[in-house]
């Protein structure tokens, strides 16, 4: 685990505690405390930096959840290492750094996966498994609902850009694209009021 932040955590939590198939073998993050805390709780090691983690010959896999701007820097890292890479949303924070994240991998001969996980929840895939079967006819209209009107601004090094729609509304549009299995012509938020 690369970033032990809001995210981080419970992405380490998930994977200590709540998916069989897998063991949290090390954490990583540039505040010490936060890691080691996070390293003790879920009896796993502390690694000191990103290099010293991902020469661990056991690591097969990383889950980035870094604060974003350095997403594009750690995914290329672990790919380079040989390591399959999970990383949170943005990727990157450019276009041209995107594509960096999607060719390293590739390069590497390792999977990358975006953290886009409601594609994997049952009822989301069931949905889109009824949209595609066409009994419905073809859709016009996807709503989605996001309840995190206010995503977390941490301080410097910490989960949280405060930009809610790369951190958090990002699941809505990439759920129309994904249920809709087309491009979306227009976006309508409304933010409402608290």
């Amino acid at each position: 685990m690369i970033g032990v932040g809001l995210m981080g955590r419970r992405h380490s939590e998930n994977l200590a505690r709540h998916v069989s198939d897998a063991r949290l073998l090390a954490v990583t993050d540039g505040d010490e405390s936060a890691r080691g805390r996070v390293a003790k709780d879920l009896a796993t090691s502390d690694s000191a930096s990103i290099e010293a983690m991902l020469a661990l010959p056991a690591v097969r896999a990383v889950v980035i959840a870094s604060p974003a701007r350095f997403h594009e820097m750690h995914a290329i890292a672990a790919a380079g290492a040989g390591k399959d890479v999970f990383v949170e949303k943005p990727i990157a924070k450019s276009l041209e750094g995107a594509d960096r994240v999607i060719a390293a991998p590739r390069e590497a001969g390792v999977r990358l996966q975006v953290g886009f996980q409601r594609r994997y929840d049952a009822p989301y895939a069931e949905a889109r498994k009824l949209l595609s079967s066409g009994s419905l006819g073809r859709p016009l209209f996807y709503r989605g609902i996001n309840r995190d009107r206010e995503v977390p601004v941490g301080e410097p090094g910490s989960f949280g850009t405060g930009d809610v729609l790369t951190e958090s509304a990002i699941h809505g549009l990439d759920g129309a694209r994904w249920m809709l299995s087309d491009e979306v012509a227009t976006v309508w938020a409304d933010l409402g009021t608290q």
